[in-house]
């Protein structure tokens, strides 16, 4: 319902979000793939022609930057939603 219909995130969402931060910020290996986001993105998602002085291109580097954090961290959040929600249904 939340993002269908209701602007913003479910609290279940909100609190897979917390869960997904605390998890990067102590696994050394997810650490290692927030590195390599970073870096890809400061190399790729800031070129001359979207940046300058009077005009930025501020949605065309968020889109750079999703697409970047997708590229990298898309696999482990697909498995980690997956795993999650499998454990929501009750039989």
């Amino acid at each position: 319902m939340y993002g269908k219909y209701v602007q913003g995130q479910s609290p279940q969402d909100k609190i897979a979000a917390l869960q997904m931060e605390f998890a990067v910020a102590q696994s050394k290996q997810l650490k290692h793939m927030k590195e390599a986001v970073l870096e890809e993105q400061a190399a790729s998602c800031y070129p001359a022609k979207w940046m300058s002085e009077s005009f930025s291109n501020a949605e065309q580097v968020a889109i750079c930057k999703q697409e970047v954090h997708d590229k990298v961290f898309g696999k482990f959040e697909a498995e980690l939603k997956a795993a999650r929600q499998s454990s929501s249904f009750k039989y």
